[in-house]
């Protein structure tokens, strides 16, 4: 290979991600899945079923809360998300 093409070769493979990560950012286990997506149903919003599997029903979920709480918009199961579910007043009682 070229010292040009090796150069971009490298770069394409620093920056590469498996499909998906762009959507669980941090927090990938089935457990914290199901909970945020318990937690999103019973707040109203419609993740799917809280079988622990992120996937665009769920991203679309966390989209609706973060933009009704303010928080920045990312669609992802991160461990901030997780902690305003847990502290959110549906878990007070």
């Amino acid at each position: 290979l070229s010292e040009d093409r090796r150069a971009k070769e490298h770069a394409a493979a620093q920056n590469w991600k498996p499909v998906g990560a762009e959507r669980v950012t941090g927090v990938n286990d089935s457990p914290s899945i199901a909970f945020a997506q318990h937690t999103l149903a019973s707040l109203g919003f419609k993740p799917g079923a809280a079988d622990g599997k992120f996937g665009p029903k769920t991203s679309g979920a966390v989209k609706a809360y973060e933009t009704a709480k303010g928080m920045p918009v990312s669609g992802a199961i991160t461990r901030d998300l997780l902690i305003k579910l847990k502290d959110d007043p549906i878990h007070a009682s």
